[in-house]
């Protein structure tokens, strides 16, 4: 009797330590999975994306929106979150009212003259009276925030933005013009390529 209970013992302390150990796997991953969610959220918000549980147990998710992003055709990588903030920035920076209503950046590498550039398009509620003081300060806040893109200004390879004026709901057309008006649609505020740039030619204001 002694025996059974000893071995009886030991297979219930085994039990346990494989137990506690699941128990502090499972802890582990939970607190891994919950780390990892709050750094995908954080980008997530950075960049405007969506992310969409479709199962819980385990966890899996979808994420859209402006996830992956970016300009890069001089190697420059601009991203989504630099283009919001020097724009944000230079509304606070421009002393007049400006309400930015959509925009979106593409590159102009073979321009009619001069050197190629960034080509902001952007839909205004209010526009600026000085849209050339607008622009110096969106691209004198790029330059703080993207090196390579300063490289290539200085280096001659680039010249300074230019602004594009979209019409009034000249994006909403666009996007209607396409076919994904409404719902988690939304414009890429950044292209590598001329797609969107070329599409949106129809609805600029001619100055």
């Amino acid at each position: 009797h002694s025996r059974r209970r000893s071995r009886r013992s030991s297979t219930l302390e085994r039990q346990a330590t494989r137990r506690t150990h699941r128990s502090v796997k499972t802890l582990l991953l939970l607190k891994f999975q919950k780390i990892s969610l709050t750094r995908l959220r954080q980008r997530a918000r950075q960049r405007q994306a969506t992310i969409k549980f479709i199962n819980k147990y385990p966890f899996r998710l979808i994420v859209s929106g402006r996830l992956k992003h970016f300009i890069s055709a001089f190697g420059e990588h601009v991203i989504v979150s630099e283009v919001e903030q020097s724009i944000k920035e230079a509304i606070e920076k421009t002393e007049e009212i400006i309400r930015v209503k959509e925009f979106t950046v593409a590159p102009q590498i073979t321009p009619k003259a001069g050197l190629p550039y960034h080509e902001w398009f952007i839909e205004f509620e209010t526009s600026p009276r000085g849209k050339d003081i607008f622009a110096a300060n969106i691209d004198y806040a790029m330059r703080n925030k993207n090196i390579y893109y300063n490289d290539l200004i200085e280096g001659k390879i680039l010249r300074p933005l230019v602004i594009t004026e979209v019409q009034i709901n000249g994006f909403q057309k666009y996007m209607k013009s396409i076919g994904k008006l409404g719902g988690q649609n939304k414009v890429p505020r950044v292209s590598d390529d001329r797609l969107i740039a070329d599409s949106l030619e129809k609805y600029i204001i001619n100055l």
